[in-house]
């Protein structure tokens, strides 16, 4: 009798490592997920919601979502995935609660908050949109996704300067965004932020700026180019 225990302890023992295993394959191997079982998928679980949503199944991914919130709720993801297969259902009301929690607390995803700003352009939520962009820039992502979004809220009516005043927020992101923005926007709107910025008590190093600030003279924004050679610029002349 104590043998038979010790083969069925071992069985399962060997069961539940085989579970756990399967569904850390599964975060790299998405074809693995439906071969973990039920109870012991969490990464796994977030693949579920990935292949309902892919098969276009909208009722299936929201359980499959509402199981991975059950059993990860704190991580963004899932709140991220809950979103999207309630905007995939038609349940806008439902996504936006999911995306906006998950959005504060998932300020170091990428995927958050990039979809966080989609909708904050598509719904004229400027200063959303500037806070999520800032972000990005914070966290490092693709440059082409970083120009890309750059490009979008700046190119937005009060994109400049909703962006501009909150890189005044952020003194430690006031360099690289100003040493680099300028090549993913426009000149105008690029003057316009850092207009903005100045105005909200920012200080730049002028001379971080002088191949923006030529490249502006050039497209004949000069009244602009001019207010970055303010007195209140560091190290201006």
């Amino acid at each position: 009798m104590t043998r038979w225990l010790w083969y069925v302890f071992t069985a399962m023992l060997a069961l539940v490592a085989t579970g756990v295993e399967l569904d850390r394959q599964a975060r790299r191997d998405p074809e693995l997920a439906a071969w973990v079982p039920a109870p012991f998928r969490s990464f796994a679980q977030a693949q579920m919601v990935v292949i309902r949503l892919e098969r276009g199944e909208h009722e299936a991914a929201i359980r499959e979502a509402d199981t991975l919130v059950r059993r990860r709720p704190i991580p963004a993801e899932s709140l991220f995935l809950l979103a999207l297969a309630h905007y995939d259902a038609g349940s806008d009301g439902v996504a936006s609660q999911a995306l906006a929690i998950s959005g504060e607390r998932g300020w170091r995803v990428p995927q958050v908050q990039l979809a966080m700003i989609r909708i904050a352009l598509n719904t004229g939520a400027i200063d959303m949109a500037a806070s999520r962009l800032l972000a990005l820039w914070s966290i490092g992502v693709d440059p082409q996704l970083l120009e890309n979004s750059t490009r979008a809220v700046l190119a937005a009516p009060g994109g400049p300067e909703a962006f501009g005043k909150i890189v005044a927020e952020s003194r430690f992101m006031q360099d690289a965004v100003l040493r680099s923005a300028g090549g993913y926007t426009s000149s105008g709107n690029y003057a316009r932020m850092v207009h903005a910025a100045i105005a909200q008590g920012a200080e730049f190093d002028c001379a971080v700026l002088q191949m923006n600030i030529r490249s502006i003279q050039r497209e004949g924004h000069k009244d602009e180019a001019r207010m970055f050679m303010a007195p209140y610029c560091k190290n201006s002349t």
